[in-house]
Parts: structure tokens; sequence; C-alpha cells
């Protein structure tokens, strides 16, 4: 086998793992409808968070933290909110393959964005459904 097939067939896992990860996404703020009292807010999100999955762990006023737990993959997050918008923050995970890439970009695997975001759109619905 030549040496250069030899290099390719070494690489190429590390390849495949490079793949999978992405910028760690920091979702937009999402606004918070005018008419909603806070506990329409509160209760918006945690609808949310129940509907994709994602289990409470503390809740303070103006935060909520959640995590999601996927097979052998967890994440956790704050919510932050205020009577104006809602803010997604991150706050760790495990195996997602999370790291500091180059230029000090935070990487991780990719599906954890696609959680964050299904959760932003998630809120975004029950804030409309209460503000009906």
């Amino acid at each position: 086998m030549s040496r250069l097939l030899v290099s390719v067939l070494l690489l190429l896992p590390a390849g495949l793992v490079e793949a999978r990860k992405a910028p760690l996404a920091i979702p937009e703020p999402i606004p918070v409808p005018a008419t909603l009292a806070m506990d329409q807010v509160v209760r918006a999100i945690k609808l949310a968070m129940t509907a994709r999955t994602w289990l409470i762990e503390d809740e303070a006023e103006g935060r909520i933290e959640g995590r999601v737990n996927v097979r052998a993959h967890s994440a956790r997050i704050a919510i932050e909110y205020d009577a104006r918008e809602i803010r997604i923050r991150h706050i760790d995970s495990s195996n997602l393959e999370e790291r500091t890439g180059r230029g000090g970009t935070r990487l991780i695997h990719r599906n954890y964005n696609s959680w964050l975001s299904l959760l932003a759109q998630e809120i975004r619905l029950k804030l409309q459904e209460a503000s009906i």
C-alpha cells in the first residue's frame, strides 16, 4: 500500500469527526409581545422546553436553566428573559465534542445547534399562542 493511501486512511476518521462539528450558535434574542404578562412568558418558555424534551433544572426570576439528554449526549442552557426579550445561552455539554477551534471559535456537534434552533422556534410559537 502506498504511503499516500495509508496517510489518507489514517486521516479519514479525523475528517469525519470534524465534519460533525459546527461553530456553537448563539440564537438571536426572541422578542416578547408587549401584551404578555411575565407569568405568560414564563409559561410559554416552560411549555416550549417540555415540548422539545428539555428538562427544567433550575429556576430563578428572569432565568430558567434546562438540560436535554439525547442518547449519551447532553447539553445545558440558561434561558434569560425580561419584558422585552428572551435569550438562550449555552452553559455546558457532555459528549458533544465541544472544544475551542482555531481563532478561538467554539465548536460543538452540529446537532446541538439544531436543538437550540428548534427550541427557539417552539418558544416563538408558544409566545404567539399566548398572545392570541
